[in-house]
């Protein structure tokens, strides 16, 4: 796993709470009922949204400037938010000793 950051754009929404969009992560979005728990919400669309990329083999959509994203939502709210992106597993040969093998 390893760790990226993207813009967020939360919008108060008239009936309450807030709406969430990535303009980076197209299909990653989110609402809260307070801008905690939409942050919250936020970052747990953003890695499900990351596993979705990485499971078809998309390459990871480089991160837009703030100025590009402030441009798209005037006014909105603007957040980075931090999520765990998966990577492809590895194989590799390790040695250990025997005793510590035999305890796993």
């Amino acid at each position: 796993m390893k760790e990226v950051s993207y813009i967020a754009v939360f919008e108060r929404q008239p009936e309450g709470g807030y709406s969430v969009t990535f303009p980076d992560a197209p299909g990653a979005i989110s609402e809260g009922e307070d801008i905690k728990d939409a942050w919250f919400n936020a970052r747990e669309a953003l890695e499900l949204w990351l596993e979705a990329c990485v499971e078809a083999g998309d390459s990871l959509p480089q991160q837009s400037s703030i100025e590009a994203i402030a441009k798209l939502a005037p006014g909105a709210q603007l957040q980075l938010v931090t999520a765990a992106a998966p990577t492809k597993a590895v194989r590799i040969n390790v040695s250990i000793d025997e005793g510590l093998l035999d305890r796993l």
